[in-house]
């Protein structure tokens, strides 16, 4: 029985060329200031909520957990349930936390930001005492930035108040997986990576490659007019086991009204 091995491996070569035709041709930069302005349309309503409420848990599953524990040889998780409100535009923010650690300690916290005070206490007195602890002023984007990565769309808001797109946001559409990746640097060097679902324009993964953290955002609703995700899972450090799951319960815009004097 005869082989012909020219002709199959002619054939193999044409298969794994075109093969790698379609790879290319599906995923291929396209302009990021039509990607953009796509998402900018799609996430409009958005860019007026200034102020909100949200209502969310947290499970801690990393690392330096066990100090917290009335019992050193529990493993390292705990709970959280949060309530913030936030004030983006006059930079203020109230939090109210519970904490629940193995053994049974429970961490009962409230902190607040104004313009010119800046406090945190703790309810059992565990453990600053029954006293006010001041806060840096200056700890205001810190924080704000561990909150709103938690809400999809403010997490997205740099790549929509961009002014430079065209050197400083990369995109690669990948019509296989029906997923655009967008590549934004930050005026501070700052790489982060955005994912998003082509069809209906959902964040689908924030990857901050300076802070190495990555957060996937799942299970979409709407509530009083107002599209988020309520899963987050996000990795640190490029664990392969997740650092935090969280669940927002609630999420509302504080809508401001302007009384006028008749």
């Amino acid at each position: 029985m005869k082989v012909n091995l020219t002709g199959n491996l002619l054939a193999f070569a044409f298969i794994k060329i075109a093969v790698l035709t379609i790879f290319i041709s599906t995923a291929c930069e396209v302009k990021a200031e039509e990607f953009v302005d796509k998402l900018k349309t799609h996430y409009q309503k958005t860019l007026l909520i200034k102020s909100f409420s949200m209502t969310h848990n947290y499970l801690y599953l990393g690392p330096n957990g066990a100090y917290s524990s009335w019992d050193y040889q529990a493993p390292n998780r705990y709970t959280a349930f949060k309530i913030t409100e936030f004030d983006l535009e006059k930079k203020h923010y109230v939090e109210s936390v519970v904490h629940n650690y193995p053994g049974g300690r429970k961490l009962d916290e409230v902190h607040f930001q104004n313009d010119t005070e800046s406090f945190r206490y703790e309810k059992n007195g565990v453990p600053y005492g029954k006293r006010l602890i001041k806060q840096s002023l200056d700890d205001y984007d810190g924080f704000k930035d561990l909150i709103v990565v938690n809400i999809n769309f403010l997490a997205l808001r740099p790549l929509l108040e961009e002014t430079d797109i065209e050197t400083k946001i990369e995109v690669i559409q990948d019509k296989l997986s029906r997923e655009t990746t967008l590549r934004h640097t930050a005026n501070n060097d700052a790489v982060v990576e955005y994912v998003f679902n082509n069809e209906s324009l959902h964040l689908l993964s924030l990857n901050n490659k300076s802070k190495r953290r990555i957060y996937y955002y799942d299970d979409y609703q709407t509530t009083n007019g107002i599209t988020f995700a309520r899963s987050i899972v996000q990795y640190t450090n490029n664990a392969t086991t997740p650092t935090f799951i969280k669940h927002v319960v609630a999420l509302s815009s504080l809508v401001k009204y302007t009384v006028v004097p008749s």
